[in-house]
C-alpha cells in the first residue's frame, strides 16, 4: 500500500476534539494518522456526497435570490 501525505482544512475545535479521543483510545497521538485513515475509510463517502449535494443545491434553490440580477 502506498500512502498519500495531505494537508486538510479543520475547525480547530474538531480537531481538538479528534485528538482528545485519540489520545484517550491509543493512549497518544502517534497512531493519529492511523485513526484518520481509519475515520474515513469508516464513512461512506458516495452517499454522504450524495446526500450533501442533494439537500445543499434544494436549499440552495429554495434561496431564490441567486436567480436576482447583480446591481
Amino acid at each position: 500500500m502506498t500512502t498519500v501525505k495531505t494537508t486538510i482544512v479543520v475547525d480547530e475545535e474538531t480537531w481538538t476534539e479528534f485528538k482528545k479521543v485519540v489520545s484517550s483510545r491509543y493512549g497518544g497521538l502517534r497512531k493519529l494518522s492511523f485513526a484518520v485513515e481509519e475515520a474515513i475509510k469508516c464513512f461512506n463517502a458516495p452517499e454522504l456526497l450524495r446526500s450533501f449535494s442533494s439537500s445543499t443545491c434544494t436549499s440552495f434553490m429554495k434561496k431564490k435570490s441567486w436567480l436576482q440580477p447583480l446591481p
